[in-house]
């Protein structure tokens, strides 16, 4: 297998009605047929949450996944490659569900918005005809094995169930905030396992009734659940929270509400079994077909390690079959005993699945990684890098480890810098950084790039060599989540500085507040940065020959401390975006501040005029020149909606006297303007995907979506500098994906 894998889907992409309005100026013709050429996935790969994983009864190598940033990933090579679906199709987050049945090619899901799918056609859409059972957010969904009819559906209040494959559903069960533990059809006997007892039928679901759970404490309530038979004997396997914790809506990751681990053999009483009070559990699963065998997932909370259980008499004994400690039987990738974040990073399983008939199959996925065994747990490999560039059983994970991706890349990567012709640098959320020498190809994910924060934002290169980075310990700024002071005020940030092509940092300014932006003027001698806080923030300029510390400028007008880009023109005019505030807290956020928008300084910083229409007042992101303008009088900015019809792209033809939007309703990013064609540019949206335009000049471009890129969050597109076919794009949360452009 080579090092770069090319993931993506060549199929058509239909578009089904979206949770998110489209937006009416972009067109829904093609822009042609090179659209659809795939966007491959590229990146040191893992690094953010994944959940619900789910393996093909038909097909021992298909595994269903998703990740809470959007992504709803696929493997069929049971995880040594994985495509992204594409988001008009189907997304992901951390309660996407999709349940196989007894045909291939009708799957059920929950999907991103909680409602119920379904496909007709293996996955390929998802456009069957469905009822919702519930006008609620549906929370859990449980399907027969052996059926293409019946189904189990929670809205964590109420139970339905269907007979005829979602075509209508019946109310069976209501109770407050129960959780829908896991359900097993065995004929005509059905069990469903709720937060508040089992619910059983056995008359193929005509009927059913609710069984209290003799042998487990009133305190304790059910929040995972399997069964196994083989002839006349049957198993329950049951993992339990407090119940003031078992809401519909809890993960993996709230398993610190762990309570107990418990079996029976029906009819007899719930049997408690006896564990470390490290172990904790949120999931138990087997293959339906065995009552002997189980799996239990959670994590140690003495090592704070994802945890894997096995049982294979019953539930009588469990051992441990995930060994961390020095890899014991685990192929790592860049994360473990003794790797960069080692398992800490994980923490804990997130999500367990047993393949139905076939105990020896099972996978978990955890706050940044999927790991799989295909032989009862005896050997794991990780599910997440390239095999090639994966460490062996036994072995340490280097502190620097190169690996490839395989198209799990469920993370955020903000900017992308060429330090050489092959050499890149691309800034990450939570895993800081990674760095690349042959062209993006591999990437080395290490713990010795002295980069320590948790999340790099952007980077620049003068022409002696030197790159400087711009660091926060807080991920995400100018995202929905992250606009109130609280998140920012409190967090640390700082300018650090390589001259060996960004392979290597060390501190060139600690400003003590987030830095999400840097600019060079002239030679490089001179550095700006965008410094993030609500009464210390703005412009930084510091003198890189002095060695001083850098000095803020003056504040614009209206601005409260929240700077996005800066850029420094020919003629050393300033102009800077400042980006969104809201009022409050993060917990509890109010309205939005006119403190956002352009503003232009010809005087160095001392003073600054504003540039911006009122519609561009709350939540303004990046400002792009253009580089088709000798004079720079050309600007681009993305803005989000705030709450009004103002998102958009916006355009001034004279340094921001006069702006005019050029779509409509979008929450737009960036854009990035091909080097060699001033009329082509890709566009970057929050929720419509990638867009792109062969005609930007006009006075009113039409935008199209690339229906080859499947992710709906890109962030920032860039041309390679030392060969501008190659486009490369970074998002928020489907890591780094590169394109070639046919023309």
């Amino acid at each position: 297998m080579t090092l770069g894998v090319l993931i993506g889907l060549t199929f058509i992409v239909w578009l089904r009605d979206q949770r998110r309005p489209v937006s009416q100026p972009i067109a829904s013709q093609r822009l042609d047929v090179e659209m659809h050429e795939v966007w491959a996935s590229r990146g040191p790969g893992g690094g953010g949450a994944l959940f619900a994983p789910e393996i093909s009864p038909h097909d021992a190598s298909e595994i269903f996944l998703a990740s809470d940033m959007g992504s709803m990933l696929v493997t069929k090579t049971f995880g040594r490659s994985w495509e992204t679906l594409p988001f008009r199709r189907l997304e992901g987050d951390s309660h996407t569900q999709v349940r196989y049945c007894a045909s291939p090619a009708i799957l059920y899901a929950i999907d991103a918005a909680q409602l119920l799918v379904k496909s007709d056609d293996s996955g390929a859409t998802w456009r069957a005809s469905v009822a919702q059972p519930s006008k609620r957010k549906l929370w859990a969904l449980y399907v027969d094995p052996a059926s293409v009819d019946r189904l189990l559906a929670s809205d964590g209040s109420r139970v339905y169930f269907s007979s005829d494959g979602a075509s209508s559903f019946r109310e069976v069960f209501e109770a407050p905030e129960h959780v829908l533990a896991g359900a097993v059809f065995q004929s005509d006997h059905i069990v469903a396992a709720t937060s508040v007892g089992l619910l059983g039928s056995r008359d193929g679901g005509e009927t059913f009734a609710l069984e209290p759970p003799i042998g487990i404490p009133d305190d304790e309530a059910m929040v995972s659940f399997t069964a196994a038979a083989k002839g006349t004997t049957v198993r329950h396997f049951a993992v339990t929270w407090r119940r003031a914790r078992a809401k519909p809506e809890r993960t993996g990751g709230e398993l610190d509400a762990f309570a107990g681990l418990y079996l029976r053999e029906p009819p007899r009483p719930w049997k408690r079994v006896e564990l470390p009070n490290a172990v904790k559990l949120s999931f138990v699963a087997s293959a339906g077909d065995d009552p002997t065998i189980a799996y239990a997932a959670g994590g140690d909370r003495r090592s704070n390690h994802p945890l894997v259980l096995l049982t294979t008499n019953r539930g009588e004994s469990w051992e441990r079959v995930f060994q961390t400690a020095h890899n014991k039987n685990i192929a790592t990738g860049w994360s473990g005993d003794g790797g960069a974040k080692d398992w800490e990073y994980g923490e804990y399983v997130l999500g367990l699945a047993v393949r139905q008939g076939d105990s020896s199959r099972a996978v978990i996925t955890d706050l940044g990684f999927a790991h799989v065994t295909s032989d009862m747990g005896h050997t794991w490999h990780q599910a997440y890098v390239s095999p090639s560039t994966e460490t062996a059983p036994g072995r340490s994970t280097p502190k620097a480890k190169r690996t490839a991706s395989v198209g799990m890349e469920p993370t955020s990567v903000w900017s992308l810098t060429w330090t050489g012709r092959n050499t890149l640098f691309a800034s990450f959320t939570d895993i800081t950084s990674a760095w690349s020498d042959d062209g993006g190809w591999s990437w080395i994910r290490g713990g010795d790039t002295g980069l320590t924060l948790n999340t790099t934002y952007h980077a620049v290169t003068n022409t002696r060599g030197q790159v400087f980075v711009a660091t926060s310990s807080v991920h995400d700024l100018y995202q929905s989540p992250y606009l109130t002071d609280d998140t920012m005020d409190r967090a640390t940030g700082a300018v650090m500085q390589s001259t060996d092509a960004g392979r290597h940092f060390t501190m060139l300014e600690d400003f003590g507040h987030p830095v999400v932006y840097l600019a060079l003027e002239g030679a490089g001698t001179i550095l700006y940065a965008s410094v993030v806080h609500s009464q210390d923030g703005g412009i930084y300029r510091k003198d890189l020959r002095t060695g001083e510390r850098a000095k803020r400028l003056a504040a614009p007008p209206r601005t409260q401390g929240h700077p996005a880009t800066v850029q420094v023109l020919a003629d050393r005019s300033l102009v800077a975006s400042y980006s969104a505030r809201r009022e409050g807290t993060r917990g509890k956020r109010g309205t939005f501040t006119e403190s956002s928008g352009v503003f232009v300084s010809t005087d160095e910083g001392l003073t600054w005029e504003d540039r911006t229409p009122q519609e561009m007042r709350r939540w303004t992101k990046d400002l792009v020149v253009d580089p088709h303008d000798p004079r720079q009088d050309t600007w681009y900015a993305g803005v989000f909606s705030a709450g009004d019809p103002s998102g958009g792209l916006y355009r001034t033809r004279d340094r921001g006297r006069t702006w005019t939007r050029l779509t409509g309703v979008v929450q737009v990013e960036s854009i990035s303007i091909s080097p060699a064609d001033s009329e082509q540019a890709y566009v970057s949206t929050e929720s419509e995907g990638l867009l792109v335009t062969r005609e930007l000049t006009k006075e009113r471009p039409t935008l199209v979506p690339v229906e080859g890129y499947p992710f709906r969050h890109p962030v920032r597109i860039f041309y390679n500098p030392y060969d501008t076919k190659e486009v490369w794009i970074t998002s928020f949360g489907s890591g780094l994906r590169v394109h070639r452009e046919p023309w």
